[in-house]
């Protein structure tokens, strides 16, 4: 008796142990994390950020997370600095935009293979390219 209960013990075990914990925990949850860079807004003025040797410096990653409970977030910069989300299709061609966090969020969720990401803040853009 106690030799059926090991087995039916160590069956539920593995049987738990093959799916993910996030699945387990909640299944309409989904997540994403994209690095994105910097791109400055076109301005009238020429004013490049050369190094040393004359040469224009590549902007740094910043890495965004978008999850369908908790929104979009990065440590780079405020939720309430984005002025719009925009998606691409994998020839760069605008496919959704919007102001709204989370239509952007659904739209995405609904996306599949290769798209952009595009953040517009205040005083430069993010982009970058995300495979679902």
């Amino acid at each position: 008796m106690k030799t059926i209960y090991y087995i039916q013990m160590l069956i539920m075990t593995l049987v738990m142990s093959s799916f993910p914990l996030s699945l387990a925990a909640n299944s309409s949850s989904v997540s994403y994390t994209v690095t994105l860079q910097q791109q400055q807004k076109p301005t009238k003025d020429h004013n490049q950020q050369l190094d040393k040797d004359g040469q224009r410096m590549p902007a740094r990653p910043v890495v965004v997370y978008i999850s369908t409970t908790e929104g979009v977030y990065s440590s780079y910069f405020d939720i309430e600095d984005v002025i719009s989300y925009s998606i691409l299709d994998s020839n760069g061609q605008l496919s959704f935009s919007t102001y709204d966090v989370s239509d952007f969020i659904n739209y995405l969720v609904s996306c599949n293979g290769v798209i952009g990401i595009q953040l517009e803040l205040v005083e430069y853009n993010l982009e970058g390219w995300l495979q679902l």
